[in-house]
């Protein structure tokens, strides 16, 4: 799965993305480049990430508490139950942003990636441009995966990562178990 990075990115949705990606910047020498900001993103795309991840965030503080945020928060970020693969609307609306341009500068900058976070890394798909999209959790919703998989590459941390993207249309040769932290054999030229 060694691909030779050229550029790590991150959004900020939450802390974990960034976290994620920092290790793997260190070990190739490159500063985390976010997607959510300029360059990466336009004036208008990064306004849209910023009410994004505002409206996210305040979501998840007011879930804490019950009710109709919670129910909210379970409807976004719902993992289907035994192994249900199928696109779902969050997946779709996610693939018609990506193709009206949501993440087209990066995909403009033409490096390959790795991605902590799935949209930069969809994009980059969209694009043709080769990525390793790493799932920075136990688990992921059908949202990290473009309604018809291609050639996106993936970092699974655990098995059943591995076998969800697998009931989510991903090929097995597209997927490699790498755990956290990455081994350095995942990224050429890490060492």
């Amino acid at each position: 799965c060694a691909l030779p990075i050229s550029l790590v990115v991150a959004v900020r949705m939450g802390l974990g993305h960034l976290r994620a990606a920092a290790p793997l910047a260190d070990a190739l020498g490159v500063p985390i480049s976010r997607a959510d900001l300029p360059p990466l993103a336009g004036p208008l795309e990064a306004r849209a990430w910023a009410a994004l991840t505002d409206g996210y965030e305040g979501l998840s503080r007011r879930a804490a508490e019950g009710g109709p945020a919670r129910m909210a928060l379970d409807a976004i970020t719902r993992i289907p139950e035994g192994g249900e693969g199928a696109a779902d609307v969050a997946s779709i609306l996610h693939d018609l942003a990506v193709r009206a341009g949501l993440g087209s500068k990066l995909a403009e900058a033409g490096q390959t990636i790795v991605s902590t976070f799935y949209t930069p890394a969809l994009a980059a798909e969209h694009a043709g441009v080769p990525a390793v999209c790493v799932v920075t959790d136990t688990d992921c919703a059908r949202a990290w995966v473009a309604p018809r998989p291609r050639g996106l590459r993936y970092a699974a941390p655990v098995d059943e990562v591995v076998t969800r993207l697998r009931s989510y249309g991903v090929a097995a040769e597209n997927i490699e178990r790498t755990g956290f932290p990455l081994p350095r054999t995942l990224v050429a030229g890490a060492e």
